[in-house]
């Protein structure tokens, strides 16, 4: 079955895009909100978290001058 056909049946697919511009064929997970896959989720929400850290630090130091 094509992924036309599975994503008009509410199949979500890996929003992982690749530099050859491809896109993951695998199945988005309910553990990472139905965008990633059990693959790329974890890398994605470390990369998250760690955004989301040095945001809140900077605000932190900013809001100490």
């Amino acid at each position: 079955m094509k992924w036309s056909e599975l994503e008009k049946r509410g199949v979500k697919r890996c929003c992982a895009m690749f530099t050859d511009g491809s896109r993951c064929r695998r199945r988005a997970s309910d553990a990472f909100d139905g965008s990633w896959c059990i693959r790329h989720g974890p890398a994605i929400k470390r990369a998250e978290d760690f955004a989301r850290k040095a945001m809140t630090a900077k605000v932190t130091a900013d809001d100490d001058d």
